[in-house]
Protein backbone atom coordinates (compact mmCIF):
# COMPACT_ATOMS: atom_id res chain seq x y z
CA UNK A 1 0.00 0.00 0.00
CA UNK A 2 2.74 2.48 0.96
CA UNK A 3 4.93 1.38 -1.94
CA UNK A 4 2.07 1.91 -4.38
CA UNK A 5 1.30 5.34 -2.95
CA UNK A 6 4.95 6.37 -3.19
CA UNK A 7 5.06 5.18 -6.80
CA UNK A 8 1.97 7.25 -7.63
CA UNK A 9 3.50 10.28 -5.91
CA UNK A 10 6.69 9.83 -7.92
CA UNK A 11 4.71 9.58 -11.17
CA UNK A 12 2.78 12.73 -10.30
CA UNK A 13 6.02 14.49 -9.41
CA UNK A 14 7.54 13.59 -12.77
CA UNK A 15 4.42 14.80 -14.62
CA UNK A 16 4.49 18.07 -12.73
CA UNK A 17 8.17 18.52 -13.53
CA UNK A 18 7.48 18.08 -17.25
CA UNK A 19 4.61 20.59 -17.08
CA UNK A 20 6.80 22.97 -15.10
CA UNK A 21 9.55 22.80 -17.73
CA UNK A 22 7.08 23.34 -20.59
CA UNK A 23 5.53 26.32 -18.85
CA UNK A 24 8.89 27.83 -18.03
CA UNK A 25 9.70 27.95 -21.74
CA UNK A 26 6.41 29.65 -22.59
CA UNK A 27 5.55 32.04 -19.77
CA UNK A 28 7.39 35.30 -19.39
CA UNK A 29 9.92 35.37 -16.55
CA UNK A 30 8.07 38.10 -14.67
CA UNK A 31 4.80 36.17 -14.74
CA UNK A 32 6.64 33.04 -13.69
CA UNK A 33 8.07 34.94 -10.74
CA UNK A 34 4.56 36.07 -9.75
CA UNK A 35 3.30 32.47 -9.96
CA UNK A 36 6.13 31.36 -7.66
CA UNK A 37 5.24 34.11 -5.17
CA UNK A 38 1.56 33.13 -5.23
CA UNK A 39 2.38 29.43 -4.82
CA UNK A 40 4.65 30.20 -1.87
CA UNK A 41 2.00 32.43 -0.31
CA UNK A 42 -0.64 29.75 -0.72
CA UNK A 43 1.61 27.08 0.81
CA UNK A 44 2.39 29.32 3.79
CA UNK A 45 -1.28 30.25 4.16
CA UNK A 46 -2.37 26.58 4.03
CA UNK A 47 0.24 25.73 6.66
CA UNK A 48 -0.94 28.58 8.88
CA UNK A 49 -4.56 27.51 8.53
CA UNK A 50 -3.70 23.91 9.39
CA UNK A 51 -1.60 24.81 12.42
CA UNK A 52 -4.23 27.26 13.67
CA UNK A 53 -6.89 24.58 13.30
CA UNK A 54 -4.74 22.06 15.18
CA UNK A 55 -4.07 24.59 17.96
CA UNK A 56 -7.79 25.28 18.19
CA UNK A 57 -8.55 21.55 18.45
CA UNK A 58 -5.94 21.10 21.18
CA UNK A 59 -7.35 24.04 23.14
CA UNK A 60 -10.84 22.56 22.87
CA UNK A 61 -9.54 19.22 24.11
CA UNK A 62 -7.80 20.90 27.05
CA UNK A 63 -11.03 22.70 27.96
CA UNK A 64 -12.97 19.42 27.89
CA UNK A 65 -10.49 17.56 30.07
CA UNK A 66 -11.32 17.31 33.71
CA UNK A 67 -8.53 17.98 36.13
CA UNK A 68 -8.05 15.05 38.44
CA UNK A 69 -7.76 15.90 42.05
CA UNK A 70 -5.72 13.71 44.29
CA UNK A 71 -8.11 12.05 46.70
CA UNK A 72 -5.41 10.47 48.79
CA UNK A 73 -6.69 10.70 52.29
CA UNK A 74 -4.35 10.05 55.13
CA UNK A 75 -5.25 6.61 56.43
CA UNK A 76 -4.27 5.65 59.92
CA UNK A 77 -2.98 2.10 60.34
CA UNK A 78 -3.15 0.61 63.83
CA UNK A 79 -0.56 -2.12 64.23
CA UNK A 80 -1.97 -4.52 66.81
CA UNK A 81 0.65 -7.18 66.14
CA UNK A 82 4.13 -7.53 67.61
CA UNK A 83 5.75 -7.22 64.15
CA UNK A 84 7.24 -4.01 62.81
CA UNK A 85 5.72 -3.07 59.47
CA UNK A 86 7.70 -1.83 56.51
CA UNK A 87 6.63 1.29 54.66
CA UNK A 88 5.38 -0.85 51.76
CA UNK A 89 3.21 -2.87 54.13
CA UNK A 90 1.93 0.34 55.72
CA UNK A 91 1.04 1.72 52.28
CA UNK A 92 -0.90 -1.44 51.39
CA UNK A 93 -2.72 -1.49 54.70
CA UNK A 94 -3.55 2.21 54.35
CA UNK A 95 -5.46 1.42 51.16
CA UNK A 96 -7.94 -0.66 53.12
CA UNK A 97 -9.70 -3.22 50.94
CA UNK A 98 -9.04 -1.24 47.77
CA UNK A 99 -5.96 -3.08 46.47
CA UNK A 100 -5.03 -6.18 44.50
CA UNK A 101 -1.96 -8.36 44.86
CA UNK A 102 -0.17 -9.08 41.60
CA UNK A 103 1.32 -12.57 41.35
CA UNK A 104 5.10 -12.78 41.13
CA UNK A 105 5.15 -16.36 39.87
CA UNK A 106 2.59 -18.59 38.25
CA UNK A 107 0.37 -20.54 40.58
CA UNK A 108 1.15 -24.19 41.20
CA UNK A 109 4.90 -23.83 40.69
CA UNK A 110 7.19 -24.49 43.61
CA UNK A 111 9.67 -21.71 44.22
Amino acid sequence: MIHETRRKLNDTDMKLLRIYLKLSNVIYPLLWYKIDILATFRAENDTTIRTDRQKHKIENLRKKQHVRTDNKKLQVVHNLSDMTLSTAAMDVLAKGFNFAISPHSSYGCAS
